[in-house]
C-alpha cells in the first residue's frame, strides 16, 4: 500500500486523519505523517487497514446508528482516569473498545464502550471473555486497596 493510497482510502470513506486515527488506535499527526511519506507504512498497519476498510460499511451503519461524542469520549477516558479498563494500566493512549464488538452486534454507544490500551484491546478482539472493570475498581487498585 503507498501513502498516496491510504489518502484515497482516507477521502473514499469520509474520514479526517483525527477519525482514521482514532479507529485504528493511532493520533492524527501520525496519519498525516504517514500520507506525506515521513513514516511507513508497515505490515502490521497495512493488515490493520484493509481489515477494517473490509467491514467498513457495516461499521459505518452500526457506527451512524451510535452517539458516542468526543466529549462523551473524553469524560469516559476521564472516569477510568487514564487507565485501561481490563489491565488498569495508565496509558496516554487508549483504544475505544466494543464490550460487545460491533461484529456480534453491540453498539457504537457509550454504554458499550470502554477505554483499552492496544494490548489488551487487541488481545479482546471480537470475542466477549475479557470483563472490564468499573472506574472505582480501578481507583482502588491505584490507591492500592
Amino acid at each position: 500500500m503507498t501513502h498516496k493510497e491510504l489518502r484515497q482510502i482516507r477521502d473514499e470513506h469520509d474520514l479526517t486523519q483525527r477519525e482514521l486515527g482514532e479507529l485504528l488506535g493511532y493520533n492524527a499527526n501520525y496519519i498525516a505523517r504517514l500520507e506525506r511519506g515521513e513514516a511507513p507504512i508497515t505490515k502490521r498497519l497495512e493488515k490493520m487497514l484493509r481489515a477494517f476498510f473490509s467491514t467498513q460499511t457495516r461499521r459505518r451503519h452500526i457506527i451512524s446508528q451510535g452517539n458516542l461524542t468526543l466529549r462523551e469520549w473524553e469524560e469516559l477516558k476521564a472516569a477510568y482516569d487514564s487507565r485501561c479498563a481490563y489491565c488498569g494500566k495508565k496509558q496516554e493512549r487508549l483504544s475505544q473498545d466494543h464490550v460487545i464488538a460491533l461484529d456480534n452486534g453491540g453498539q457504537h454507544r457509550i454504554t458499550n464502550i470502554v477505554p483499552a490500551c492496544r494490548s489488551c484491546n487487541s488481545r479482546k478482539g471480537n470475542r466477549e471473555t475479557m470483563v472490564p472493570m468499573k472506574p472505582s475498581e480501578l481507583q482502588d487498585i491505584s490507591m492500592g486497596i
